[in-house]
């Protein structure tokens, strides 16, 4: 459910590198701006190494009655990490905008290089927005606290 079109329209206006992990299939007869490219079926703890080392997390997505995204959202803020995402189901449950990482419209290339370049132009941004996507994890989001969820809704069943 990943929006590629949307990114690759807006890659050109983001004087940046960027690079997709994407899946065996992803792309593959896609001619890609020279900024982007595509790995395909990378190893879980490569691809950890390399969102570790990202300035931030694009999760362009499609607009869907079914959330999509969230492993990805989640392990990059777990990262420290600010997410860039499409807003809908799935993202709005886990960013508020502007606080802990940017929600931007579906299918709206503008906007994606817009909030792109302004976040890799203010550095500042970047580093508070990761830090309050870290305490989010931390706050809601572990595994503790997952586990504590789950059991309560099985007794809540239960009962």
């Amino acid at each position: 459910l990943r929006d590629y079109p949307t990114l690759l329209k807006a890659a050109p206006a983001i004087p940046a590198p960027i690079l997709i992990i994407g899946g065996h299939d992803d792309l593959l007869e896609t001619a890609l701006p020279p900024n982007v490219q595509c790995i395909r079926e990378l190893d879980h703890p490569r691809y950890l190494d390399l969102l570790r080392r990202a300035s931030l997390c694009v999760l362009p997505l499609h607009d869907t009655l079914r959330p999509a995204g969230q492993v990805v959202m989640l392990e990059a803020m777990a990262c420290g990490k600010p997410v860039v995402a499409a807003r809908q189901v799935g993202t709005v449950d886990y960013i508020t905008d502007g606080l802990n990482g940017r929600l931007i419209p579906p299918y709206n290339p503008d906007a994606l290089a817009h909030t792109v370049n302004h976040l890799l132009a203010h550095p500042d941004h970047i580093a508070a927005l990761a830090r309050a996507a870290l305490q989010t994890i931390r706050q809601s989001h572990t595994d503790a606290i997952h586990t504590a969820r789950r059991l309560q809704a099985i007794q809540e069943l239960a009962s």
